[in-house]
């Protein structure tokens, strides 16, 4: 929320109400030495100065209708309303799903037409503006070339990268093959076009902290914290100076901007042994066999904690079973710590700063733990996993398939109660190259969370147990749904399982079972060690079969004709996606808007181009008969004596609301009702005409733009190829627009300002490309 003062109404616009009248000089020393008790009754909110009034009106900002039915109050709330910027800038981003950044100094105004050129851009992906909307002018090749843009940037890659990588808030992170160090770059923002500004990379050197530290994976909190936290495996030296059979797992904590130690860590461990902070920004976690090789890991940070998965895929058998940390970054204590069965987690995101989502490949489901506010009672690792809070079950699979993996991500994290920005003080003042410097960010609250499936069959598919083989067959699918329907249906589930009532979502009404429970309701085991209320630890909570929370707001898409070797393909409420890249032709990239109110402004828009489309054809049937009445033939009768044919030249197949384009993914036929495309009008001189009357060559061709773009706003049926043994349903809405150039990608990234593009050799990834899609700011300075 913005604190800076609305503009002051005024005083000529307020109204004359008895709540509003000052009390004149000339008024008698009685009226003024009134009783407080009486001043106080007399106060009314009209009564309060516009600026209190705006403040306490921003608290309706992101409920669009409380506001709209506020305003419809009296005149001065109307004026008072349409009159503050503030207020307006307020419900825009609660409209478009983004919150203030209070680094950035510009004005309310500023920010305002910021974010209006932004949207218009991300709705039809406008690069450049020179190419604008004039369809003649393409055509005709007015201005800049199609294939040229002073706007997107090359961006060289001078090493050879590794599989580590991350974008998040402009910062592109990419590490090298010896896995030694990260090198990072800012991508170019407004003034770096503007300047045509050269991109520098940073480097952070792991091997500055031990010349035998390799960095495995690296987690990113850089907006709340400046952090980066790298885990590193390297041998464990041994007494006698043999070759090593021990590997050290290893934590370091360093600031991202500077790559030095972070300044906010502890001094003390939980050890309680004091260290210096030079030593204390080394974080041991464990020691592996060698023979187990290199972990898979997961790392997330939100807020205080910091939460690590750690699973080797490749060790012989007996296969080690994964691992799960919880801890307190700043202090190393640990909150919380578990083993599960080998293979059973591969991704991780965050629902809140106190809870977290583990995809479970063992038990195909969402699970959903807590993390204690006490620190854990006993720091041994090697215990039964906690059951989680909820647990909300995927599609049932058919006989013979198996979640091979499950890779998840949400952009942008939720932020703690204290980040490295905010405090009881106020803002700080310390700014870091990597503050972000856009006037306003997509919400983490309502982010999108993606969820990335490879589903796999046949006779060698690995076991709980490790069998030897790999899959004969695999399928890649893909689902969507906002992080706030999760946290939602976490409180709706928590709040009616401790209140011991049934669970129902979205008005649904589940048969009862013989025990008492409603069908796709299972009961679980008893309540985590770590439950708040000792009275609840014996009871179980609610697992929810697919069928019971998904349908209404998730969005099922099949992906194996996608790239999906990236998973940063969310930002905000946007996703993109790119068929896979060949050698011979380039292709459009989509990107997709889960946004309602995008969703919404889109339907309205194909509803008006219906009827226009339809206001002009009968026009021109009315002028085409008025025609045919004045011509030598005369009497409405053709020559040959026949009654003339009104032919309707428009394909009405499909409802306003649901037509779209098809798109260059394979989400296309994902759709139960998939919508037929908004077809150029047929020219005059193409009907049925008969007399030699004059063609009509006045009616305007439909917006370029909705041939791009796709509306999707009914529920739809996955194509599940024989791997699900249930229909799955997904209803989220959502708008897509195709790039008008087409490219060859070997894969597609986003976040809140551009789309970036990969290239890829054929040994490895090289440079890639960033598409501004998202900037604002007056167009006619670029």
């Amino acid at each position: 929320m913005i604190f800076s003062p609305p503009l002051p109404l005024p005083t000529t616009a307020l109204p004359n109400t008895p709540e509003l009248v000052h009390t004149s000089s000339t008024q008698t020393s009685s009226s003024v030495s009134a009783s407080t008790s009486e001043a106080k009754q007399s106060t009314t909110l009209l009564s309060l100065p516009p600026e209190i009034l705006v403040q306490i009106l921003l608290h309706l900002a992101s409920e669009s209708s409380s506001l709209l039915a506020t305003e419809l109050t009296c005149n001065y709330l109307h004026r008072l309303i349409q009159g503050s910027l503030l207020l307006q800038y307020e419900v825009a981003l609660a409209a478009t799903q983004q919150v203030d950044n209070p680094l950035n100094l510009m004005t309310v105004r500023e920010k305002m037409a910021w974010l209006e050129e932004s949207e218009s851009r991300w709705r039809v992906l406008n690069i450049d503006h020179d190419l604008g909307n004039d369809d003649a002018a393409r055509e005709e090749g007015v201005g800049r070339p199609r294939k040229e843009t002073n706007r997107i940037r090359k961006i060289k890659v001078a090493h050879v990268p590794s599989g580590i990588y991350d974008l998040t808030g402009g910062v592109y992170l990419l590490g090298d093959q010896p896995r030694k160090a990260l090198y990072w770059v800012k991508l170019p923002g407004r003034e770096e076009i503007l300047n045509d500004a050269e991109m520098k990379w940073n480097k952070i050197d792991v091997e500055e902290h031990g010349p035998e530290r390799n960095f495995v994976d690296i987690g990113l909190c850089i907006y709340e914290h400046d952090l980066i936290a790298i885990v590193t495996i390297s041998p464990r030296p041994t007494p006698d100076g043999s070759p090593p059979t021990d590997n050290d797992i290893d934590l370091l904590l360093l600031q991202f901007s500077t790559g030095l130690p972070h300044p906010h860590l502890s001094e003390l461990f939980d050890s309680g042994q004091h260290q210096t902070p030079r030593q204390n920004y080394v974080r041991h976690i464990f020691r592996s066999p060698t023979d187990w090789q290199k972990p898979v890991i997961w790392t997330e940070i939100v807020g205080d904690h910091i939460v690590l998965i750690i699973s080797y895929r490749s060790a012989a058998a007996p296969r080690p079973d994964d691992r799960v940390y919880v801890w307190d970054w700043r202090s190393g204590v640990e909150k919380m710590s578990f083993t599960a069965p080998y293979r059973t987690y591969s991704g991780l995101l965050f629902l809140t700063p106190s809870h977290f989502l583990l995809p479970n490949t063992q038990t195909n489901t969402l699970d959903i733990f807590r993390i204690p506010d006490p620190p854990a009672l006993t720091s041994v690792v090697d215990r039964k996993s906690p059951e989680p809070v909820l647990s909300l079950s995927l599609p049932l699979l058919a006989a013979g398939r198996n979640l091979g993996s499950v890779s998840c991500r949400a952009e942008p994290n939720p932020v703690g109660y204290l980040s490295n920005f905010t405090s009881q003080s106020g803002i700080s003042k310390e700014r870091a190259a990597t503050d972000p410097t856009r006037p306003f960010l997509p919400s983490a609250r309502n982010a999108l969370c993606i969820f990335s499936l490879l589903v796999v069959g046949g006779a060698n598919v690995p076991d709980v147990g490790g069998g030897a083989g790999n899959p004969l067959f695999s399928q890649s699918f893909m689902f969507v749904v906002h992080r706030n329907a999760l946290v939602d249906l976490l409180k709706l589930g928590v709040d009616k399982w401790s209140e011991g009532q049934v669970l129902e979502v979205q008005n649904t009404s589940p048969n009862v079972k013989e025990d008492g429970m409603p069908e796709g309701i299972e009961v679980g085991p008893p309540l985590p060690w770590f439950s708040q209320d000792p009275d609840q630890r014996h009871r179980a909570p609610a697992r929810l079969s697919y069928a019971s929370w998904g349908p209404p707001v998730t969005r099922w898409f099949n992906t194996d004709g996608t790239t999906t070797r990236w998973i940063t393909t969310t930002s905000g409420q946007r996703l993109v996606l790119a068929p896979h890249r060949t050698q011979a032709f380039s292709s459009p990239y989509a990107v997709f808007d889960f946004c309602p109110h995008s969703v919404r402004k889109l339907d309205l828009t194909i509803k008006h181009e219906a009827r226009r489309r339809e206001e002009e054809l009968q026009t021109m049937l009315r002028a085409r008969e008025k025609m045919i009445a004045t011509s030598p033939a005369g009497g409405g009768e053709k020559p040959d004596g026949e009654p003339p044919a009104h032919e309707d030249p428009y394909d009405h197949s499909a409802s306003p609301s649901n037509a779209a384009t098809s798109m260059p993914t394979a989400s296309s036929s994902n759709t139960a009702n998939t919508s037929s495309e908004f077809e150029a009008p047929v020219p005059a001189s193409e009907l049925t005409n008969p007399v030699q009357a004059p063609p009509i060559t006045t009616r305007p061709s439909p917006p370029l733009l909705l041939r791009r773009l796709r509306l999707m706003a009914s529920s739809g049926i996955l194509e599940s190829f024989g791997f699900f043994s249930e229909p799955i349903h997904g209803s989220l809405p959502y708008v897509a627009c195709a790039s008008e150039e087409r490219y060859r990608f070997g894969g597609v990234l986003i976040d809140e300002e551009r789309v970036v593009g990969i290239g890829v050799s054929v040994f490895y990834s090289s440079d890639f490309f960033a598409h501004p899609v998202g900037q604002g700011g007056p167009i006619d300075k670029y």
